[in-house]
């Protein structure tokens, strides 16, 4: 996480608990100090749970104009974690997210 988020400042909440089928989604925005960057951090969980059970659910994000997108999802005994090319429609991401956070990187 500190690797894909580096010295970037949180902007807003995008999604908090934000229901989609059974579940719940997090989205939090984050820029980097120059303002060509913007990451953003999503998650999701099972509605009213407390605990991790392999929730996953479909997710819609819009994104700005860029020239670069591409999703960092977290990797056991990898600090850069598995970088994913991605390919906004339309400014809009399709993702699948799950428990556990994925970071989908816009580059200006």
């Amino acid at each position: 996480m500190q690797k894909v988020l580096g010295n970037s400042v949180f902007v807003k909440t995008i999604s908090y608990r934000e229901k989609s089928g059974g579940n719940e989604v997090y989205c939090l925005h984050f820029q980097k100090p120059d303002g060509f960057e913007n990451i953003y951090a999503l998650w999701a969980q099972e509605t009213g749970s407390g605990n991790d059970n392999g929730a996953t659910t479909a997710y819609e994000l819009e994104i700005p104009a860029s020239s670069a997108v591409y999703v960092v999802v977290p990797a056991n005994n990898d600090l850069d974690g598995d970088t994913i090319p991605a390919n906004p429609v339309r400014g809009k991401l399709e993702l699948l997210v799950s428990e556990k956070p994925q970071f989908v990187v816009v580059k200006n």
